[in-house]
């Protein structure tokens, strides 16, 4: 087979593993890519070049960052000797930026944006789109640095470009990056604290994102889930709950119902209440989530225990009590299928569950709850936690108080010292405060 052929087949490969998601495969791939061209003596070409890059672009999906970026340095490097500091040159020094920028290497990753701006302008002009994309990049970078006044000015300057763009009706100009601008300029009057200012750009993108993706599309609907967001952070939750609710109805027709994309998006609505201080409806969204995700999924996941355990403690700061039991039970059962009942997570659902009875005075569900907890466990195992010990004795106790409450509830109490009986509650109150103390 000729080398080309394999570089081609080579290649086709690597592009259908990387659409696949499957990164290791691609890294095999790629770096036998490199290898063919080393041995073939086709390192000085635009083929290698390349290689190089796509290979990096893996290695950066993966968050192998140091292999991701000495391939792109080496990339960068063969395009200046063959091309020359053009737009191409360009565009992979904004790779190297990123990931630089990801690595913590702030100040190379600002000169890095800063010179691909630089090029893009004296190449392709300053109404060019490509300009105002290394604009809006270079600000980003600023932002991310707290660099926020500077982050502004040079949002500013893209918007400009892009604002034009638009208005001139250039088809490359109206497209989404118009309304990013719009958002990025009121990060950072947000950052700054200057809210109405932050406000203007955000309903601004709104109005363009609606022109140009329609109301009904994923973009509309996440600035308006910002927007509401930002409504709440500044005393708004009013506003904010009119936007939740429209962005809960774009959803419904944006997606199917019971798919596992409406349900993702009802459980991001409901963060958006919770936040907005309306806990109830966050709580019955996130249970229709929750509910939906596990009728398409099946099978118990740890992702859906831990939600129910915090719709439980949602429950309990609202005083229903009888709600939270019911969905810490929920939690319980999946950990215990998926973790097993040794582990440290289960036994801190435990006892909120177990505070919970207490709460409500259920000794006899306590016990009972207990006891098919600690059903099988030998007590003599040293691979047994320490603190299951505690747990019987909490069980022993919540017995005896289930014995003392139905002997009151039947009239049955005998002359036995109703002081010595209370002194369990207070013992089942250390019990519990023991038994934490001693999780790891």
């Amino acid at each position: 087979m000729y080398y080309l052929d394999e570089v081609k087949i080579l290649r086709n490969k690597l592009n259908a593993r990387r659409n696949a998601g499957e990164h290791a495969k691609c890294v095999f791939l790629g770096e036998k890519l490199i290898q063919l061209h080393r041995k073939n003596k086709n390192t000085r070409s635009m083929n290698f070049a390349d290689d190089l890059f796509n290979l990096a672009m893996v290695y950066e999906d993966m968050e192998k960052l140091e292999r991701a970026r000495v391939l792109y340095v080496d990339s960068l490097r063969l395009i200046q000797a063959l091309l020359g500091e053009g737009t191409e040159y360009a565009d992979r020094l904004t790779n190297l930026a990123v990931v630089s920028g990801k690595m913590g290497k702030h100040s190379v990753a600002l000169a890095m944006f800063s010179k691909a701006e630089q090029i893009k302008l004296a190449k392709l002009g300053e109404y060019s789109p490509e300009a105002a994309c290394a604009m809006h990049n270079l600000a980003n970078c600023m932002f991310d640095q707290g660099l926020y006044e500077r982050a502004l000015e040079k949002h500013k300057q893209a918007l400009a470009i892009r604002e034009h763009n638009h208005s001139s009706g250039d088809t490359d100009g109206r497209d989404i990056a118009y309304a990013d601008s719009l958002n990025a300029c009121g990060y950072c009057h947000e950052s700054l604290e200057q809210e109405s200012e932050a406000e203007g750009y955000f309903l601004r993108a709104m109005d363009v994102t609606a022109d140009v993706c329609g109301e009904e599309s994923e973009e509309y609907v996440s600035g308006l889930l910002y927007y509401a967001d930002f409504l709440c952070d500044n005393g708004r939750g009013g506003a904010a709950f009119k936007k939740y609710n429209k962005a809960l109805r774009i959803f419904k027709k944006l997606y199917e119902d019971k798919s596992m994309k409406y349900a993702g998006a009802i459980s991001t609505v409901a963060n958006g209440f919770e936040r907005a201080g309306d806990l109830k409806k966050a709580l019955s969204l996130k249970i229709t989530a929750i509910e939906m995700m596990r009728g398409i999924v099946g099978g118990d996941h740890l992702h859906f225990a831990n939600t129910y355990k915090d719709i439980a403690i949602g429950f309990h700061s609202l005083g229903d009590v009888g709600n939270a039991i019911k969905n810490m039970r929920k939690a319980l059962k999946i950990k215990q299928s998926t973790i097993g009942r040794m582990d440290d997570s289960y036994v801190r659902d435990l006892l909120a569950l177990s505070l919970f009875y207490l709460e409500q005075l259920e000794y006899k569900h306590l016990a009972g709850t207990l006891k098919s907890v600690l059903k099988g466990v030998d007590p003599d195992d040293p691979k047994i936690p320490p603190y299951y010990k505690g747990l019987r004795e909490l069980c022993f106790l919540a017995s005896e108080m289930a014995k003392l409450q139905s002997d009151i509830d039947g009239n049955s109490f005998t002359s036995k010292p109703l002081s010595e009986d209370l002194k369990k509650i207070e013992a089942l109150s250390t019990l519990l405060k023991l038994i934490s103390e001693n999780l790891s």
